[in-house]
């Protein structure tokens, strides 16, 4: 019989995104035969847990997305250690325990602490925490009252003799039962009695400190009202935004939930009858907010501590962080050790944009992708910065190079931001930079209005094209439609734009998507504060991560999955051929090509530029029996995308169980200067005509009928003049 170790994580809840959080750890060591009687007495036995008068609940959860599975005999103990069994890591399926009753935890002499539960808060008991008391005499009175002390500022039945946790649960939990009851109170004395507004009301509410300590006892209370309810001057004397926030709180808790303050007067007014104007919902939002995304500077004053943790969590990554003199927040920079090995096994192009944040204090998100062998992003590293400018751009890049270093046949491509280039020729002097032909076209379209439309294709065209021939026939009819757009591309350089004059090969990547798409999947985390939006970068790569390398490991073609659909295309429009020994003769309709396999080439271009086989290539290999797998490039294959996988990327540990020392504590970081504006931010960018799918309407003339021109311009005879 073998044993094996289980993580366990106690004293904590589950929230309502299914996640246990603010839990304390254990380990145990479960036999592989337990049943459910042995596993719970396990438990009960190393957390000392008195089962006789607790419940013992254990749960596990198989990843993120899933719901908790709850163990409740010997079936499920057995399907948990079956699972163990194949992941034997102690971290992994930890087992989270709830009890009706706190773990006892052991006590010092000098300060006896005293840990306590409520009844119920959505179901879900929640702890409260440890509170001292300096004697014995102290504890007698709280001992009795433990299982009842109310810690929920949600609670809404009042009795004599309640204990709260302190007086801000006590006073949160009258404000919103004299919301949902529509009436207001007033406090004649402070922290003693609470009556009612309404005339000779006899409801009234006297409490008090317990023992001195925080915690507050309902010493007198008188529940019946003898007034008329005041349901129309509710809104004017109780500030009720921090009590609606903590109702609509789970409405937020998403980065991209939509949960506006229309939707927020609406409910408001069905579920409780409480009539709210558009401001006040507009603040209660805010409240909610606040609530889930915590206090701003507090975020900035916790990013050594997180980056420490982020350090020991994936050992090998690039983390870096600057400051100010003054100690203010400038710019932090996360490579993972996941992303910085996988680059290895990737082709060494490197996608990089920003976008602007829209926290309080707002920034810019700077990020650098690239793509696997799967054609899949691979996000290498991200930063927040203050704005895009040379000084950032600069330290990005350094930052970058110092976590990746050099490749050959390594590239940059980008849109033709100033502080790009600048950056990129001052830190990889010898690395070439790529523009984006996308954007790039945008700017041909906004300098020359008129021959936007006929030199759409055309520039696409060659952009793509694979040989000079075809360059120079497309760049003829661009200089026959504007012979300003062929000087503008030269001046910009035909290699910044053009494949087939690229210094080193760049394949498909011919514009900057892949940044923009990850982009776009952070538009609603741009709000959140800096911490937080850090760390749903890294849940981001986190999730990529581990489900490429799961698609990889059941991959089972020799190629990833866009260049095995690239490969079945060419095969179809292969060609019949006839041969010589290394150099064949392919014909193609009309046209001639001819392919070297030795070489690996084509007067095609695609073999070389593409490094697959080509149509005319593939033909050859079909006519001499011959595999395609060697004339592949290694950066499309499985075994390179196994290896850029190879490390599977585990979660941060609970905040509660950092282990963070005491130098890191001490480290000072304060919020950059200026906030946030008072208007409401934009949700996205403005947009390019072109990008709405909006089509420029016609001119037509009115004498003529004809288009691209007016009556004005028109140089045409008119229909009824030749008559």
């Amino acid at each position: 019989m073998t044993n094996i170790a289980v993580m366990l994580y106690f004293n904590g809840r589950w929230d309502p995104s299914n996640k246990y959080i603010n839990y304390l750890a254990d380990g145990v060591l479960i036999h592989t035969e337990s049943t459910f009687a042995t596993l719970v007495s396990v438990i009960a036995t190393q957390l000392s847990i008195d089962t006789s008068t607790s419940k013992v609940e254990i749960r596990y959860k198989i990843d993120e997305r899933s719901p908790p599975i709850q163990i409740h005999n010997d079936m499920g103990v057995k399907v948990y250690l079956e699972t163990k069994k194949e992941h034997r890591d102690m971290t992994r399926y930890p087992l989270c325990v709830t009890t009706t009753e706190p773990v006892n935890l052991e006590t010092n002499a000098a300060l006896i602490p005293l840990l306590y539960f409520s009844n119920t808060f959505n179901g879900i008991d929640e702890a409260i925490g440890l509170i001292g008391f300096r004697s014995c005499e102290e504890v007698d009175e709280l001992e009795e009252l433990a299982p009842g002390i109310i810690i929920n500022p949600n609670h809404s039945l009042f009795e004599k003799d309640q204990v709260y946790k302190n007086k801000y649960v006590l006073t949160s939990a009258l404000k919103r039962h004299s919301i949902l009851n529509h009436f207001q109170f007033k406090t004649t004395r402070s922290s003693a009695i609470r009556q009612c507004l309404g005339e000779s009301c006899s409801w009234s509410l006297r409490a008090s400190s317990l023992n001195k300590s925080e915690m507050f006892k309902i010493r007198e209370f008188e529940s019946e009202h003898t007034c008329l309810l005041l349901h129309n001057s509710l809104s004017e004397r109780l500030a009720i935004k921090s009590i609606v926030g903590s109702i609509i709180v789970g409405k937020y808790v998403e980065p991209d939930a939509n949960y506006t303050p229309k939707d927020i007067q609406h409910d408001m007014l069905a579920e409780y009858g409480v009539r709210l104007t558009y401001m006040q919902a507009w603040r209660a939002k805010e409240a909610a907010l606040e609530l889930i995304r915590g206090d701003p500077i507090q975020s900035y004053a916790k990013l050594p501590s997180y980056f420490h943790i982020l350090e020991a969590t994936y050992p090998g990554s690039h983390i870096r962080f600057h400051k100010s003199e003054d100690d203010r927040f400038l710019y932090a920079f996360v490579a993972l050790f996941t992303s910085i090995k996988g680059w290895e096994y990737c082709r060494p192009i490197v996608v990089v944009d920003g976008t602007f944040l829209k926290g309080a204090y707002k920034g810019t998100l700077l990020t650098a992708n690239t793509l696997d062998a799967a054609g899949s992003i691979l996000p290498l590293a991200y930063a927040i910065v203050d704005s895009e400018n040379d000084s950032s751009w600069g330290w990005f890049f350094e930052q970058f190079r110092d976590a990746f270093g050099q490749r050959p046949e390594m590239c940059i491509v980008s849109d033709r931001h100033a502080s790009i280039i600048k950056a990129v020729s001052t830190v990889y002097d010898e690395v070439p930079h790529f523009a984006c032909m996308w954007h790039l076209l945008q700017n041909i379209m906004k300098n020359f209005r008129r021959s936007q439309q006929r030199v759409t294709e055309l520039f696409y065209s060659m952009a793509k094209t694979y040989t000079m021939t075809e360059f120079n026939q497309c760049m003829t009819m661009v200089e026959k439609i504007d012979k300003r757009i062929k000087d503008y591309l030269l001046n910009i350089g035909y290699n910044k734009w053009s494949r087939v004059h690229a210094e080193v090969n760049r394949t498909w990547m011919m514009t900057s998507n892949i940044a923009e798409s990850v982009n776009s999947r952070t538009r609603h985390a741009k709000v959140l504060t800096v911490l937080q939006l850090l760390e749903f970068m890294r849940q981001l790569v986190q999730k990529w991560n581990n489900n490429n390398r799961s698609k990889a490991t059941f991959l089972g073609c020799h190629l990833g999955k866009k260049y095995e659909n690239i490969l079945r295309r060419n095969k179809t429009a292969s060609k019949k051929l006839k041969t010589n020994k290394y150099v064949y003769t392919v014909l193609d309709g009309i046209t001639q090509f001819t392919v070297c396999l030795h070489q690996r080439t084509c007067t095609c271009g695609r073999f070389q530029l593409d490094e697959l086989p080509c149509p005319h290539a593939l033909a050859v290999l079909t006519i001499k029996h011959t595999g395609y797998e060697k004339y592949c490039s290694a950066y499309y294959t499985r075994k390179n995308l196994l290896l850029t996988y190879q490390f599977q990327m585990d979660p941060l540990p609970n905040e509660s169980t950092w282990n963070t020392p005491t130098h890191v504590l001490e480290d000072i970081v304060l919020p950059p200067h200026g906030k946030r504006p008072p208007e409401r931010p934009k949700n996205k960018r403005h947009t390019q005509l072109r990008e709405d799918g909006f089509k420029k309407a016609k001119i037509t003339c009115s004498n003529c009928g004809q288009h691209d021109h007016n009556r004005k311009t028109c140089k045409n005879v008119r229909p009824y003049d030749q008559e």
